[in-house]
């Protein structure tokens, strides 16, 4: 396991689409709930501005 979650996220979604056994809107769709559920982990204080962030970052 690496340090970098950027690049474990990375290397997984590369793995996914290699096998085939998902679709680019599908992937997307299950990284956007995961990235959901990041901000509901957030204290309900801090999720807009997290939301924000993350949009901004997009």
């Amino acid at each position: 396991m690496s340090d970098c979650l950027h690049c474990e996220i990375n290397q997984l979604v590369q793995e996914r689409f290699e096998r085939g056994d998902t679709d680019l809107v599908e992937m997307a769709s299950m990284m956007v709930e995961s990235l959901a559920d990041l901000i509901l982990l957030a204290p309900e204080s801090d999720r807009s501005n997290l939301m924000a962030h993350a949009l901004s970052a997009f």
